[in-house]
C-alpha cells in the first residue's frame, strides 16, 4: 500500500532525526556529567544513598549486594552510537578497595538492537568468595556483571537491558532527587 509506504519513510526519517538529536545533546551534557561527577566524590556515601531510595532498585537488590555497595565510589552512565545506528549504554560502577573482589570497576553494556545483546567485566573475587554468597531469597543484583553465562531473570538482555536503560534515565540524569529523600 503506498500510504504505508509513505508512513514507515517518514517514520524512519523521523526516527534518524532523533538519534542525531540525542547524539547532539549526549555530546553537550558530557562534561557537564564529568564535572558533577567530581562534585559528588566529595558527598560521603551519594551513589548508596541514591540507590536506597530509588523506586525500584532495592526490589533487585539483596541484603548481601548492599554489603557490596557500601564500598561504591561512583556510577557512571555512556552511550555509544555506531555507524549502524545501534547504540550502547555503558553503565559503570566504581568500588574502593573492599573484601569481596579484586575489581576496581564493574561495568555491563548493552546494546539496543534486535537482540539487545550484552557484554559485562566479570567480577574477581576475593578468596573464598563467590556470587552465590550473594544470593538471599533471590539472585544477586550483581548477576549481571556477568553478562549471559547463566539463563537467570538477572542475566537475561532484555532485563538487564531495562535495568541499565532504567539507571540511565532516573538514576543517573537527576540522582539529586533520590539523594534528597535520604535526608528527610
Amino acid at each position: 500500500m503506498q500510504t504505508q509506504n509513505k508512513i514507515c519513510n517518514i517514520l524512519s526519517r523521523r526516527a534518524n532525526e532523533i538519534l542525531e538529536i540525542e547524539a547532539k545533546y549526549y555530546e553537550l551534557l558530557k562534561h557537564e556529567y564529568l564535572v558533577r561527577s567530581v562534585e559528588i566524590k566529595k558527598i560521603p556515601n551519594f551513589w548508596v544513598k541514591c540507590i536506597q531510595c530509588h523506586h525500584t532498585l532495592p526490589t533487585i537488590i539483596t541484603s548481601k549486594d548492599w554489603e557490596i555497595f557500601s564500598y561504591i565510589s561512583d556510577l557512571t552512565v555512556d552511550e555509544y552510537t555506531s555507524k549502524q545506528k545501534v547504540k550502547t549504554y555503558k553503565l559503570t560502577l566504581d568500588f574502593e578497595k573492599n573484601p569481596y573482589f579484586s575489581n576496581n570497576s564493574l561495568w555491563i553494556a548493552v546494546n539496543n538492537d534486535e537482540q539487545q545483546s550484552l557484554s559485562a567485566s566479570g567480577i574477581d573475587f576475593k578468596g573464598n568468595y563467590s556470587l552465590q554468597d550473594f544470593h538471599c531469597t533471590r539472585q544477586s543484583f550483581f548477576s549481571i556483571f556477568f553478562g549471559v553465562e547463566d539463563t537467570s531473570i538477572l542475566t537475561d538482555p532484555g532485563f538487564v537491558f531495562d535495568i541499565v536503560d532504567g539507571i540511565r534515565i532516573d538514576l543517573w540524569e537527576d540522582p539529586f532527587k533520590y539523594y534528597e529523600l535520604s535526608n528527610q
